[in-house]
């Protein structure tokens, strides 16, 4: 059981974690290769979002907008990063748009996740 502050002082959120990496489910990968087999450091982000959930970015004219699986990769991959998890809130919808895109970015390593 993990227990979780809360914004308000008595107030405290318990919720239960398990994680698997047994469990075979349809989304294992967006990609059947390794994009680089060589041991070494790499840096990524576990926690991303898009327009799928409440992921926001700048639109053309400057204002905030839902930011499409594109843009959030764009980014990720400018910053140097080698993987992502882009884990929007309590959906799988942004999977198509990850598998679409894999190809393209092929040196940025998108992993399936969900928050």
């Amino acid at each position: 059981m993990i227990h979780v502050s809360n914004v308000r002082p008595e107030v405290t959120s318990q919720y239960k974690a398990a994680v698997y990496f047994d469990r075979l489910i349809d989304d294992v990968s967006f990609t059947s290769q390794p994009l680089r087999s060589a041991a070494g450091w790499y840096r990524g982000d576990l926690h991303m979002h898009t327009a799928h959930s409440d992921g926001s970015c700048k639109s053309q004219s400057g204002r905030e907008a839902p930011c499409p699986v594109f843009k959030t990769a764009e980014a990720a991959a400018k910053r140097g990063l080698d993987f992502v998890g882009i884990s929007d809130h309590n959906s799988m919808s942004q999977y198509d748009a990850l598998r679409e895109l894999q190809p393209f970015f092929d040196r940025l390593l998108f992993i399936p996740a969900r928050n």
